[in-house]
């Protein structure tokens, strides 16, 4: 079975894909605003072991996919995906599980409908953080009512709880916002 993908099926790719893209481009810790990718202008090879989507009902698998490109050489308007052209990727190992069925297939990318991109968008705020923090506040207030409720709030005790809570939301602050 030969499989060609239209633009649809592309950005699924694109998406999921990302993930490991940016893991073997080591975007991971140097993508911080949307509009920068750090480091410009460098050439890259991104592949992957294990790549699945799907298409309607059916669903993909291959054991190998591969691309390459070059990072964008400069900056884009704040608050926008920064996009790159990439080769035509190369899918090895597929098969095709559908309706109770699995065969192997042979897929076939293309640029007929557009060039391939890969693209980083910015992530919105996650809640993380708040919900961390907010966590940690309850747990702290909880831990001083009861030690009030025992009669065993004394200077000691208060200061190790402090110690805690700060502890806790130092760990808070090191999540994503």
């Amino acid at each position: 079975m030969e499989a060609t993908q239209n633009r649809v099926t592309r950005k699924l790719i694109g998406y999921l894909a990302a993930p490991a893209f940016a893991a073997v481009l080591g975007l991971g810790a140097h993508v911080a605003l949307a509009d920068t990718v750090s480091p410009t202008s460098t050439a890259f090879t991104a592949s992957s072991s294990s790549v699945s989507f799907k298409l309607g009902t059916s669903t993909v698998t291959c054991t190998g996919s591969s691309t390459s490109g070059t990072t964008p050489a400069g900056s884009t308007a704040s608050g926008t995906q920064v996009c790159t052209t990439v080769s035509n990727p190369t899918f090895t190992g597929c098969k095709v599980s559908a309706s109770g069925f699995t065969f192997n297939a042979t897929l076939t990318s293309n640029s007929t409908n557009g060039a391939w991109q890969f693209c980083l968008a910015a992530a919105g705020p996650t809640g993380q953080r708040a919900a961390a923090l907010k966590k940690c506040k309850k747990k702290h207030k909880s831990a001083v009512q009861k030690k009030k409720a025992q009669d065993a709030l004394t200077q000691p005790v208060k200061k190790g709880l402090n110690k805690k809570f700060k502890k806790c939301k130092r760990k808070a602050n090191q999540l994503p916002v």
